[in-house]
């Protein structure tokens, strides 16, 4: 395993949620070659979960606990110097948000249906795209702003689904023995990377690959650790995850879209948690 970047292609930041010197979970953003020193982009007092860059790089997505405890979304400027727009008010916990392709609306998950809810707080009604039985989770737009992905937990399993960007019948893409989690499109739409564990539980969370419309997955990553959370580059040739240093805290690395050799980017002694490459 590498400990910094070799690869000219590894461009850009990746943003990811670790504990301040408080204890409250904050957002963050790195370079992606792991130089430099972690930039703190939240630093209110309460939980952040869940960053995702707009398609310019210029904003992220993010949920945060209210005053109630309940969990909303928020966008921001990506350098944290304005004012925080909040875009869900429900009494319920609002989590995973994804910009759309245009950056003019957010997908996000709540009481196991996917919504998305537009940017522009004048229109700030929410569009609840599910409605069928299920724990659906995790939404991710394709990349031509024509559908998006989520897993749904049903049946004992956890399976990956697509949906039409405005509502429709859902497609169930994967029907192995695996909990599928957090699916990310690559930028060309072809491919969706996911977190996979078998249903036994016998072994780690895995990073795997599959076809966008479903198809025989591969496996990216191996070893006896936890592998979470896979986000592509902007240029599609690196998959951002977290998984487990040998001291047990969760770090961000980098691997070649295709498998290969890891590349550590976050070394504190901390948790590193939900990346997002933007």
């Amino acid at each position: 395993m590498t400990t910094n970047a070799d690869d000219a292609s590894q461009k850009g930041s990746i943003a990811y949620v670790a504990q301040d010197s408080s204890g409250y979970e904050q957002i963050y953003t790195i370079s992606s070659d792991g130089e430099g020193v972690p930039f703190q982009v939240t630093s209110d007092e309460t939980n952040h979960d869940g960053p995702a860059y707009s398609p310019d790089g210029g904003w992220i997505a993010y949920a945060a606990q209210d005053s109630s405890g309940y969990y909303q979304i928020y966008t921001n400027v990506a350098n944290g110097t304005g004012t925080p727009v909040h875009l869900t008010s429900e009494e319920t916990d609002q989590l995973h948000p994804a910009y759309s392709p245009d950056g003019y609306r957010v997908a996000y998950d709540a009481q196991g249906q996917i919504y998305t809810v537009s940017i522009d707080i004048s229109d700030p009604t929410p569009t609840q795209l599910t409605f069928d039985d299920g724990i659906k989770e995790n939404p991710a737009y394709s990349p031509d702003g024509s559908t998006i992905a989520y897993v749904c937990s049903s049946s004992g399993s956890v399976q990956i689904y697509t949906i039409p960007v405005n509502g429709g019948t859902p497609t169930q893409l994967t029907s192995d023995e695996v909990f599928h989690y957090f699916p990310a499109y690559s930028p060309d739409g072809s491919t969706l990377a996911y977190e996979g564990l078998d249903v036994s539980r016998s072994g780690p969370t895995q990073i795997y690959a599959i076809p966008a419309n479903g198809g025989t997955p591969i496996q990216l990553t191996s070893g006896e650790i936890n592998h979470y959370e896979p986000t592509y580059s902007p240029d599609g040739g690196w998959i951002a995850y977290a998984a487990q240093d040998s001291s047990d805290c969760y770090q961000i690395y980098t691997i070649p879209a295709k498998g290969g050799t890891p590349t550590q980017v976050t070394f504190e002694a901390a948790n590193h948690v939900e990346p997002n490459w933007g």
